[in-house]
């Protein structure tokens, strides 16, 4: 929580000004957000509860991570107090996920999004504690025929995939290849320095895509330069890279050294 509301906060600060010197540039209109709509975002608390515009839109998916960790903390306490194995409740939280996105399921703490979330972060609980626990099996390279089954779906038998598509995104290719990628790629590439520093980066890289797409728009409102081009693309993503590693050693670890003063104290 230290580490994501915080930056979570400033970029839907930032984007919330950028939005509004779009505008002014533009020479006016009706600005789009509310008080309401930048505190909500920016606790990362769009779960129903209100009813808000989007700001960061990439980030909503942060709200959703938020309430399954609440959910998985339910669930595990749950099962600590009436002794059942607790990966049942994951299962339960997966199909629950899983009949929410298919009837549309609205409300409150549940919608499709939220859903979403639930299959995928669950998933990735059960997928965990099997890489953990389960030895390497030659038998896993079967797994590979999940993906090229997926395709093939799309390909002769869109329609049947069409109504659960994030479902078999995450069993038919992620879930695959997670597996896959882990048993077989040495671990001395994960705990490479330059890899932990690029995965620390992401965070920054992620939430600041959407406010940086603001700023490529008011550089090409104002310059005329187009940016539909292969390189256009390239350069924004160097320059989005380059602003998420600045976040991490200006922004994240100053927010954390703040952190850990006021802990001393």
């Amino acid at each position: 929580m230290r580490r994501i509301i915080p930056l979570l906060a400033i970029s839907v600060a930032a984007e919330a000004i950028l939005t509004y010197i779009l505008l002014f540039m533009k020479g006016g209109g009706e600005y789009p957000f509310g008080l309401l709509d930048i505190l909500v975002n920016a606790l990362g608390a769009d779960w129903g509860i209100f009813q808000t515009k989007i700001i960061n839109q990439p980030t909503w998916y942060i709200s959703v991570l938020l309430i399954c960790y609440l959910e998985m903390y339910i669930v595990v306490r749950l099962s600590e107090r009436i002794k059942v194995n607790v990966n049942y409740f994951y299962l339960f939280m997966i199909l629950i996920g899983v009949a929410a996105n298919t009837y549309g399921w609205s409300g409150f703490l549940i919608n499709t999004e939220i859903a979403r979330g639930m299959v995928s972060f669950f998933t990735g609980t059960l997928l965990a504690q099997y890489l953990e626990q389960i030895p390497k099996c030659n038998k896993e390279w079967a797994l590979i025929l999940l993906p090229i089954s997926f395709l093939l779906l799309l390909k002769y038998r869109y329609k049947f995939v069409e109504s659960g598509t994030f479902v078999f995104y995450t069993l038919f290719i992620w879930v695959p290849v997670v597996i896959l990628a882990i048993r077989n790629i040495p671990q001395r590439f994960f705990g490479a320095e330059l890899i932990n520093v690029l995965g620390r980066c992401s965070y920054g890289v992620y939430l600041w895509n959407e406010p940086l797409a603001i700023v490529r728009n008011i550089f090409s409102d104002k310059t005329g330069v187009n940016l539909q081009t292969g390189r256009a693309m390239a350069g924004f993503t160097v320059c989005n890279w380059i602003v998420g590693i600045c976040s991490y050693f200006f922004i994240e670890r100053s927010i954390s050294r703040m952190f850990k003063r006021k802990e001393c104290k």
